[in-house]
């Protein structure tokens, strides 16, 4: 039985790659105009600079043991509690953001009209308003939601940094518990992180499955835990074939809704009640572009009728259904293994 839904943040709820790019580029483009270099070289400059200093800064691996990257360094907040919890990283970014800059424009030969601690703020901030979800992300957690699956947000990074995406995002909002790396002081692919999640949440590791978007760190920490996995692979492939394969594998994170429902005999979940009384959703019955399904007791002939203008609507109408009427009741769907939704629908 499913009963959880822990994910990953960076790059699966959250952008990370194409915000980076864009944030260099709103920094990096009016000064390149005034140097009159081409579109990109002094963006290209700072991750090159920046890559390579951080390796050298970062002895005490800070990226390999806890996710913490050369770019998070350059805008994020690194207070007190990242002092306690990574000793010495806010003293390795203050000095990363001190140099890079000066750095990337000496790599080009060139002055900046723009000094170089311009240039370090305008980054921070450009950075700060790209804190925005996919578009697909809040509206498949509010759907897990629907279904009474606790739902994890277990990532690695610092915590201060990790907590600022998760409230500029609206993302915190929808998760039971949140861990990062950083505040557990273990971080992916180690497997003790997941397992913490699922004892926070009350699961076994069974009956929950992880949802990240790399096969090195978020595919091998759910095997190694005993948890299904599912990769979210947006963009073109760059670990290696080698790496551990997931059990499944989606391209948009909405996808995911399409592994968790299942039918069976005939219906599309059987739901358990406080009262322990099993209550049915049936499968989705389409005919000229209308769908509906029935939800309630599942010995009533006569369950009311939900409709939508497909079965994902009609199921999904039929959940709010029964969330409604729980009130504040627990409801725990029964739901066995994934099955293909997309695939069963078509």
């Amino acid at each position: 039985m499913l009963r959880a839904v822990l994910f990953d943040l960076d790059d699966t709820l959250l952008p990370e790659a194409e915000a980076i790019r864009a944030a260099l580029a709103a920094t990096c483009g009016p000064a390149e105009e005034r140097l009159e270099v081409p579109p990109g070289t002094l963006a290209e400059a700072l991750e090159a600079v920046a890559s390579a200093r951080y390796r050298v800064l970062d002895r005490s691996g800070f990226d390999s043991r806890f996710g913490v990257t050369w770019e998070e360094c350059l805008w994020g907040r690194f207070g007190p509690a990242s002092q306690k919890q990574l000793p010495g990283l806010p003293a390795l970014a203050e000095t990363l953001r001190h140099l890079v800059w000066t750095d990337a424009l000496a790599a080009l030969g060139r002055r900046s009209p723009l000094a170089p601690l311009e240039l370090d703020a305008r980054y921070a901030a450009e950075r700060r308003v790209r804190l925005r979800p996919f578009p697909d992300a809040e509206g498949l957690l509010a759907s897990l939601r629907d279904r009474a699956l606790a739902l994890a947000c277990v990532t690695n990074g610092a915590a201060e940094v990790q907590r600022e995406k998760l409230v500029a995002s609206g993302l915190g909002a929808f998760f039971d518990e949140v861990l990062i790396s950083g505040e557990e002081g273990i971080g992916k692919p180690d497997p003790a992180i997941l397992r913490r999640a699922c004892d926070r949440l009350g699961v076994e590791p069974h009956e929950a499955i992880y949802v990240g978007n790399s096969r090195l760190r978020d595919v091998a920490a759910a095997r190694a835990a005993g948890m299904r996995s599912v990769l979210v692979e947006r963009f073109e492939p760059a670990e290696p074939a080698a790496a551990p394969a997931p059990d499944r594998v989606i391209y948009e994170v909405h996808g995911l809704l399409g592994l968790v429902d299942g039918w069976r005999w005939g219906r599309a979940f059987r739901v358990i009640a406080p009262s322990r009384t099993p209550v049915a959703v049936d499968e989705p019955a389409c005919e000229e572009g209308r769908c509906l399904t029935r939800v309630g007791p599942e010995a009533d002939e006569l369950r009311p009728a939900v409709r939508g203008r497909t079965g994902v609507e009609a199921i999904e109408a039929a959940l709010r259904n029964l969330r409604a009427r729980s009130g504040a009741d627990v409801w725990r769907y029964e739901l066995g293994e994934p099955v293909d939704w997309d695939a069963l629908l078509r």
